[in-house]
């Protein structure tokens, strides 16, 4: 398996910076019970300590349950003075939903959260009626157009009208395997797999497939710069570094996302 977004150990520091630069010490962490929950609150959670915060023990949810009240009730009972939502859009707009139940929804007590979380559909899933209601909901989010790269794919894909996230990634993705079977002159997997880090860590630098089939036909090795990000100090099967984005929910329930970003790696 490899990713071209930078993985969840990463986000978790950038989004402690937000939390701690924000002037919050003592936030509670609620997440989803699985892989993505307790992954991503443990990485925010030793951020946090690391920055002289200190945040009460996680409370993982089930997904998939009928109710959270309770779930909300031990946020609650952490006294905390800022909550932190790992979650998705169904589940995440659930638990919103519960806390503004028990008067402290985001007009109440700073809410932050990740990319699992930000759609431009969120505010109409937690309330159709006013989408506006997670207005001041702030989070982070792999860069949608990270700051320093200059690819081709960004000005072609800023005229399409749809969210951005991840849509670079998605693209570096299909590149990184299209050059690695052309390296290996093989469409088996194994043969894939074994050079796809071989396309980020060569001689040569170069940004579209036919610039760099032609190092690759001349001989050469490939440094594939993608949409996402250069690749610099890939890890093996993931990037070792990422840049994030800020972004918060508006009055009326929009992404406004923030001119800053959080570069996290080396």
């Amino acid at each position: 398996w490899f990713r071209t977004a930078p993985s969840d150990s990463l986000q978790g520091p950038a989004l402690a910076d937000v939390i701690v630069g924000d002037g919050k010490s003592k936030p509670s962490i609620i997440a989803r019970k699985d892989s993505y929950g307790e992954g991503f609150s443990a990485a925010l959670k030793d951020a946090l300590v690391e920055k002289a915060a200190t945040p009460g023990e996680p409370v993982l949810y089930d997904p998939e349950g009928a109710a959270f009240d309770g779930d909300v009730d031990k946020v609650i009972a952490q006294a905390p003075d800022s909550v932190v939502i790992i979650g998705f859009n169904d589940d995440g707009a659930k638990i919103v939903q519960e806390m503004i139940k028990k008067g402290v929804g985001p007009d109440k007590i700073d809410i932050y959260t990740a990319d699992g979380m930000q759609s431009s559909k969120f505010g109409a899933t937690v309330d159709p009626a006013n989408p506006g209601v997670v207005s001041g909901i702030k989070g982070t989010a792999p860069a949608a157009s990270p700051s320093g790269i200059d690819h081709p794919f960004g000005d072609v894909f800023a005229a399409k009208d749809v969210d951005p996230i991840f849509s670079a990634y998605y693209y570096d993705c299909a590149m990184l395997f299209a050059l690695a079977a052309q390296s290996a002159a093989s469409d088996a997997g194994s043969d894939i797999a074994k050079a796809v880090e071989g396309v980020v860590t060569g001689d040569e630098d170069c940004q579209t497939f036919a610039d760099c089939k032609k190092f690759l036909e001349d001989g050469k090795t490939i440094a594939y710069k993608g949409a996402s990000q250069n690749f610099d100090g890939w890890q093996g099967f993931e990037p070792g570094s990422g840049s994030y984005d800020v972004w918060s929910y508006d009055a009326t329930g929009a992404i406004v996302t923030e001119t800053q970003q959080i570069k996290v790696g080396g």
